[in-house]
């Protein structure tokens, strides 16, 4: 076990108190295993587990984040985003970073309904009855891939190509550019959030992120 490893080791305590936990975690927690996998995460990105359960998910072995938890840590780490435009047919977002105490644009980010219908998206429930929030969350989970991967600590989609067929590209840390890159032409499938209150537990509206759990328990 490496060193990161094994600051982050969880011990018997810990798994005893999350089997004890499990029957009052979010219904998409199943097991112990599941809910010590979303402790690992939500140690690694510097989150309290009671407030990261409800936004993190394990999807055969690898851990899924919504893009509101993504969002929510860009704003955490002092970075910004701008809304262009959210509506049913395109969901448009400009992402800065600030170096030297100033503002500098390394993206424009959009996600359209053109694109979910090229990923066979646009059938789905969700993207029926909530087109423009789907749209967004794509948007924002392509902006956080490629213009802030330090924020979600580097780690990139590479396991969930053998789990959707769908080749992702290497979110590799961003230096400042001297022209704001435009949007990436490569359709990009990544899985949506929950866009309404309740327990619905499709794994499909979780955005991957990637983090194999075998690496961080050494297993």
């Amino acid at each position: 076990m490496t060193e990161p490893q094994a600051m982050l080791a969880v011990n018997e305590s810990d798994i005893k108190a999350l089997g004890n936990l499990l029957p009052t975690l979010p219904a998409h927690i199943k097991t112990v295993p599941d809910a010590v996998a979303t402790l690992l995460v939500a140690r690694e990105l510097g989150l309290q587990p009671m407030t990261a359960f409800p936004d993190l998910m394990v999807i055969n072995g690898t851990v899924g984040m919504t893009s509101k938890l993504m969002l929510g840590l860009v704003h955490k780490a002092g970075h910004r985003v701008d809304v262009i435009s959210m509506t049913d047919e395109e969901a448009e977002l400009d992402a800065y970073r600030r170096y030297d105490g100033e503002w500098t644009k390394v993206g424009t980010f959009t996600f359209t309904m053109e694109q979910a219908v090229t990923a066979k998206l646009a059938k789905k429930d969700t993207y029926v009855q909530y087109p423009a929030d789907m749209l967004m969350n794509k948007a924002i989970a392509r902006m956080v891939r490629f213009a802030f991967p330090d924020v979600i600590r580097g780690y990139v989609p590479d396991e969930m190509e053998e789990i959707t067929g769908v080749e992702f590209g290497n979110a590799a840390h961003m230096a400042p550019l001297e022209d704001p890159l435009t949007e990436d032409e490569i359709v990009e499938v990544f899985d949506a959030e929950i866009v309404e209150d309740g327990e619905d537990t499709d794994r499909q509206q979780f955005a991957d992120i990637g983090i194999n759990v075998a690496d961080l328990t050494g297993s």
